[in-house]
């Protein structure tokens, strides 16, 4: 699996939660942003992860 689809991967996961937490709690709209905002944050320190492996 390369980079970008670990990135994508965990933007989807992010998707998935937050819109599951927003469904629960009656608020998806602030659920479901958060969700896309972890999935980001989790997505890049992948990317950063993997590239700093890469030049090691």
């Amino acid at each position: 699996m390369n980079n970008y689809n670990k990135f994508g991967l965990a933007i989807g996961l992010g998707v998935s939660v937050g819109t599951t937490v927003g469904a629960i709690t009656g608020n998806i709209g602030l659920w479901l942003s958060v969700g896309i905002s972890i999935g980001v944050a989790i997505g890049f320190s992948l990317l950063k992860k993997e590239n700093m492996g890469e030049k090691s």
